[in-house]
């Protein structure tokens, strides 16, 4: 297993849980934009338009986080940094939008319980999006604390 470790690019070994997370909204995303029977297109009265936008605004915003982080760090370390911060900051906003949508559709449905299909729609949304929101704001508070120092 060490072996198969070593072989990985050195960004998978460093933040495995980064690159998972940019590319599993990009492969949603990417499934949400093809796919006409994708569960938010479904259950939700929305115009397309508004799912396009949204779509690939979360597209971009993880091709920004991917790229960031696959870039060389030490050769271009700005574009590193707020890549990395400005990509996960666009990916909480898309996300969140999607987890306060679903669970304002599910209010006025009346059916917001823990079996009804837009709770884990919301509820995965919503992880990913507060969790991409903390790691943006982190970034930026240690940006702020860097340039207090400096």
């Amino acid at each position: 297993m060490i072996r198969v470790w070593r072989l990985l690019p050195k960004t998978f070994r460093e933040k495995p849980f980064d690159v998972y997370a940019a590319f599993a909204v990009f492969g949603a995303s990417i499934y949400s934009l093809a796919s006409p029977d994708f569960p938010e297109k479904i259950i939700a009265d929305v115009p397309f338009i508004l799912w396009v936008i949204v779509d690939l605004y979360m597209i971009v915003s993880s091709i920004v986080v991917l790229t960031a982080l696959f870039c060389n760090a030490g050769k271009y370390p700005q574009f590193h940094y707020f890549g990395l911060m400005w990509g996960w900051a666009f990916l909480s906003s898309a996300s969140i939008y999607l987890m306060t949508y679903l669970f304002y559709n599910s209010l006025i449905t009346n059916s917001l319980d823990f079996t009804s299909f837009y709770f884990p729609l919301a509820f995965l949304w919503g992880c990913i999006g507060w969790a991409a929101f903390f790691k943006a704001l982190g970034m930026y508070l240690d940006y702020r604390e860097m340039g207090k120092n400096a």
